[in-house]
């Protein structure tokens, strides 16, 4: 003769379950809101910092970095203000690994510096990790972007944007193919994921040099 399980154990056991449940949902939503919002605060924390050691930097007088050489990978070389983005001295760091972009705006490796020939190419966030192109779609033909380095604002002027997957890296080649560039153009390249919460693609925009301020 088979045991029948009480209606009490089997009470009990489904409030284990529940529990488990919820203890399983508690954690899902304490990390989503990690993702959401403690990066932000982690990014704010490291962004400043790097903001801080950069306005010191560059106020020295006598300040002979090489503005046209590539950095260190992750360190921060230039702040960024985009007006549009209500985005103001957000600091430019070489690389757009995770902790690149944990702290600052990336720079992609082996594009060009600012004010140089060529493309000089960034990539931001829209969602967490400080999160500097959240609004990204606010951009429009003609916004400007300044790019502030040891010796020089450089401001660029926007001029064209597409939707592209995530395997289209043509957009930060030297001459991008929707781009006409020839040896004296000087562009800059904005990258971000698109849709915000769904990165099945990437949101460009391209502009150009448009003036160079002395500091």
């Amino acid at each position: 003769m088979v045991a029948q399980k009480s209606p009490l154990n089997n009470k009990k056991l489904l409030r284990i379950v529940a529990n488990a449940l919820i203890a399983v949902g508690i954690i899902g939503a304490a990390g989503i809101a990690y993702q959401i919002w403690g990066t932000n605060v982690t990014s704010a924390v490291l962004a400043q910092q790097e903001r801080t050691a950069l306005q010191i930097e560059f106020s020295k007088p006598n300040n002979l970095v090489p503005s046209l050489v590539e950095p260190a990978a992750s360190k921060s070389f230039a702040l960024v203000t985009i007006p549009a983005l209500n985005l103001k001295d957000f600091p430019l760091v070489q690389g757009i690994e995770e902790r690149d972009l944990a702290k600052g705006i990336g720079h992609y490796p082996g594009t060009a510096m600012p004010g140089g020939l060529g493309n000089f190419a960034i990539a931001g966030h829209r969602a967490s990790n400080g999160e500097p192109f959240a609004e990204f779609e606010k951009l429009v033909v003609g916004d400007k972007i300044f790019v502030k380095t040891a010796d020089a604002t450089y401001v660029y002027s926007l001029e064209y944007d597409t939707k592209v997957k995530p395997s289209g890296t043509w957009v930060i080649d030297k001459n991008p193919r929707n781009m006409p560039v020839d040896n004296t153009r000087k562009l800059i390249t904005l990258t971000t994921c698109d849709p915000k919460w769904n990165s099945t693609h990437r949101w460009v925009w391209w502009g150009s040099l448009s003036e160079i301020i002395p500091n």
